[in-house]
């Protein structure tokens, strides 16, 4: 027996055939013209709407992204002439200070909070910063590297909605 014969010796089917049947010709169109109509409905509500609210939210992500980079390459030349500065002496070292000390003392001379920081033994320290000039975390960043030989490991840059404002989470070791 396949499935039409089971489906068609069912009570429920042979009910709704029986009522369905039991209508006249005009009402039958209806039904139909009905069924057709909430089965479009359906189709519409649950997969046209949420297929196009999905294209709509990834054109917004791509112009974001592509502002991102474009403000990247704005600001490349400024990061490349900070990095490139060298200096004529040698870094004077920690002079003493623990890593994390140092760190939060550059941040607050450059008017940097730290947000939130994890030394890794005596030589690494990773830390979090929200909402701080791009400008001012490459000059701070400058700092530590020439004042006290402190080197950025690894950088994440995310643009913040408000030019020139950056949050970050940087890896810096000695």
């Amino acid at each position: 027996m396949d499935f039409k014969e089971k489906l068609m010796q069912s009570p429920l089917y042979r009910k709704a055939s029986h009522w369905y049947y039991g209508l006249s010709g005009r009402d039958q169109n209806a039904l139909k013209l009905l069924t057709v109509a909430v089965v479009l409905t359906l189709l519409y509500l649950l997969v046209w709407v949420p297929s196009q609210r999905f294209v709509e939210s990834a054109e917004r992500d791509l112009e974001r992204q592509s502002a991102q980079v474009a403000w990247m390459k704005q600001n490349e030349a400024v990061a490349r002439q900070l990095a490139s500065r060298s200096s004529p002496t040698a870094p004077a070292g920690l002079q003493g200070q623990s890593l994390l000390s140092v760190v939060s003392n550059a941040a607050r001379q450059h008017s940097i909070d730290l947000r939130r920081f994890e030394p890794e033994g005596d030589s690494r320290i990773r830390v979090w910063l929200e909402k701080v000039s791009f400008n001012q975390m490459l000059l701070w960043l400058d700092t530590l590297n020439k004042e006290y030989g402190i080197q950025t490991e690894q950088i994440a840059v995310d643009r913040d909605a408000n030019p020139g404002i950056v949050t970050a989470r940087l890896t810096l070791s000695l």
